[in-house]
């Protein structure tokens, strides 16, 4: 699953879904919003500089 940490949305819908009543039956859990990266025990630090990079670039163009 593709990844930007700079992405807020992603948290954003979480968030919206925890605060309406379709989540009405969740509770005591912990929900990762981090496209995966808590299963594959990887590193997001080199993603974040490499997606930082990106967005730089894409803005620029």
């Amino acid at each position: 699953m593709k990844w930007n940490p700079a992405d807020p949305e992603p948290v954003a819908d979480a968030t919206c879904f925890l605060l309406s009543d379709l989540a009405r039956a969740i509770t005591g859990e912990i929900l990762h919003v981090d496209g995966g990266y808590h299963a594959m025990a990887g590193s997001l630090r080199e993603v974040e500089s490499s997606a930082v990079e990106e967005t730089a670039t894409a803005t620029e163009a």
